[in-house]
């Protein structure tokens, strides 16, 4: 994700305050270490630690704009550039599309909005980006019984509108247990519709693959719940976890490894796409037929 893709427009629809200052960080760290400068020797001359400034570079600190317009002339960094990135601090601030529904700043859907490319492993539920209005509406009243139905109603529009990442480039793979396609969610009805329509999603758009982890192949490397590893286009991978509704973000490259090797194994695992395919569309045809 390069900052050329900033701009008033589309910043605020696009992109959360989160990864903005995500991005700010990891463009000043690439800029210090091209002038060939230490963290230690920028942070001296900028009159700050050099934590502090390791702070600012993975986004555990602000940048404020004097610090910012101090950096980029330490870093002798070009006009062009230059405008880019206070164009892109200008933007920190400003809200995400979702966070004015309810979403809060620094959740999945966050990153989950910047990726290039995801893995997930759907252990218990099926991936928001695939999900029925009716499905995700059920899922929700389930997992949040103090919810009210305007709340559902927020809810699953968000849900449906993050579905249209899916249109814009990202590309997802997702390994399903099982388990998640037949535990009926709702009735029958709803759960059929669910499954015919992960197996449209599959089949309809290149960037959506889908495998299914059948109860057949036994026990695995993820038994304990599902997670999701997301790539960026200029930031680094990071890796999610999920339990009891807290998210854990992976961000070391020994975790984030980890969870790569941990879902190659389970698509090792699963069943092939066309094979899925095939398994779905016999799936939705039992649960229609009752």
């Amino acid at each position: 994700m390069a900052t050329q893709a900033w701009n008033d427009e589309d910043v605020a629809d696009r992109f959360s305050p989160t990864v903005r200052k995500r991005v700010l960080g990891l463009q000043l760290a690439r800029l210090r270490r091209a002038a060939g400068l230490t963290s230690e020797k920028a942070a001296d001359e900028l009159g700050v630690g050099q934590g502090h400034l390791s702070q600012m570079e993975h986004a555990h600190r602000s940048v404020n704009k004097a610090q910012l317009l101090a950096l980029l002339s330490i870093y002798k960094v070009d006009e062009s550039k230059r405008a880019e990135l206070m164009l892109l601090h200008q933007t920190l601030k400003q809200p995400a599309w979702w966070q004015g529904m309810g979403v809060p700043a620094g959740s999945y859907v966050d990153l989950e909005a910047a990726a290039a490319r995801i893995r997930s492993f759907d252990h218990g539920v099926i991936s928001g980006l695939l999900q029925t209005p009716e499905y995700s509406a059920e899922i929700i009243r389930r997992t949040d019984p103090d919810a009210d139905e305007a709340v559902v109603s927020q809810r699953v529009s968000v849900r449906s509108q993050r579905s249209e990442l899916l249109a814009d480039g990202l590309k997802l793979w997702t390994v399903v247990d099982e388990g998640a396609l037949r535990r009926i969610v709702a009735d029958r009805g709803v759960m059929a519709a669910q499954v015919e329509h992960l197996a449209d999603r599959a089949e309809q758009l290149p960037e959506v693959q889908v495998q299914v982890l059948t109860f057949d192949a036994g026990a695995h490397v993820s038994m304990e719940g599902g997670f999701a590893v997301l790539e960026y286009e200029d930031h680094p991978t990071l890796a999610y976890t999920e339990k009891w509704g807290q998210g854990n973000w992976l961000e070391r490259g020994s975790e984030v490894d980890q969870a790569s090797l941990r879902w190659d194994r389970l698509s090792a695992e699963a069943l092939k796409p066309a094979d899925s395919i095939k398994l779905l569309r016999k799936l939705a045809k039992e649960l229609r037929d009752g």
